[in-house]
C-alpha cells in the first residue's frame, strides 16, 4: 500500500520517510536509504524537526557499511537539533567503536548524559568510551549501572566484561561474557564476545560455561 501511495504522490516527503522506516525495520538497508533520500529531496530545505529523517538515513547508511555518509548525516542532524540525546549517543558511541576522535566522543556523550541521565544506553556509551580511553575505573561504575538497568543487552554485558578484564577481575569478566553469549546479539557483537572468550582461553583461563558468577565488587 505504501508503495502505491508514494507512486501516486511522489512529492510527499512524509510518505517516503514512513516507507524508509518500514524498510529499516525489515533491515532492507539499500531500499531504506533510497526512500529516505527521496524524502530528503522532496522536503527541500531541512529544518529542526527534520533531524529524524536524517537520523533514519544515517542508521541505514551505517548498517550498509557506508560510515562516512552516515557520519555526515548525523552531524547535519545535530546541527539541526543539537540537544537530541539520541543523536549525541549514536554519533559518540560510533566514534568510540571506531577508535576515532575519542575526546570528541566523550564530550558528546557527557552532553547526552546531562540531557538524559537515566538512559542506560547513554550511560553504557559513556562508560565504554572511558574504558577505550584507558580510564577504566571511571567507566566501570557507569557500565555496572547500565548492566543493572539492561541485563538483557549483550553489548552492555560485553563492555562490562572488558572493563572487568582490564581491572584484573578476570573471573568476573569471563562470567559477564558468558552472560552476553546467551543473549541474542548483533553479528558484530557476537563476534566480539566469542573473540573475548577465545582470548581468555588462550591465556589459560577456564571459559567453560556454567561457572558460578562471582559477586560484583563496587568500585
Amino acid at each position: 500500500i505504501l508503495h502505491d501511495l508514494v507512486r501516486a504522490q511522489p512529492g510527499q516527503s512524509q510518505l517516503w520517510q514512513v516507507l524508509g522506516d518500514v524498510q529499516s525495520a525489515r533491515q532492507d538497508w539499500p531500499e531504506a536509504i533510497e526512500s529516505y533520500s527521496r524524502a530528503v529531496a522532496a522536503r527541500g530545505r531541512l529544518s529542526g524537526d527534520d533531524w529524524t529523517l536524517l537520523f533514519g538515513r544515517a542508521v541505514a547508511l551505517d548498517r550498509a557499511d557506508r560510515w562516512p555518509q552516515a557520519q555526515a548525516d548525523l552531524q547535519h542532524a545535530l546541527d539541526l537539533a543539537p540537544n537530541e540525546a539520541i543523536l549525541l549517543n549514536y554519533l559518540g558511541y560510533s566514534l568510540a567503536e571506531r577508535g576515532s576522535n575519542l575526546p570528541r566522543a566523550e564530550t558528546m556523550l557527557r552532553r547526552a548524559v546531562a540531557i538524559d541521565p537515566q538512559d542506560a544506553a547513554i550511560r553504557d556509551s559513556l562508560g565504554w568510551v572511558l574504558v577505550c580511553r584507558g580510564r577504566v575505573a571511571e567507566g566501570l561504575g557507569l557500565l555496572e549501572r547500565a548492566a543493572e538497568q539492561t541485563p538483557e543487552d549483550p553489548a552492555v554485558n560485553y563492555h562490562l566484561g572488558v572493563a572487568y578484564w582490564k581491572s584484573g577481575r578476570k573471573l568476573e569478566a569471563v562470567n559477564q561474557w558468558h552472560v552476553a553469549q546467551l543473549l541474542p546479539a548483533e553479528p558484530s557483537d557476537a563476534r566480539k564476545i566469542r573473540a573475548a572468550l577465545a582470548d581468555a582461553a588462550r591465556e589459560g583461563h577456564d571459559v567453560s560455561a556454567g561457572q558460578g558468577r562471582a559477586d560484583r565488587k563496587k568500585d
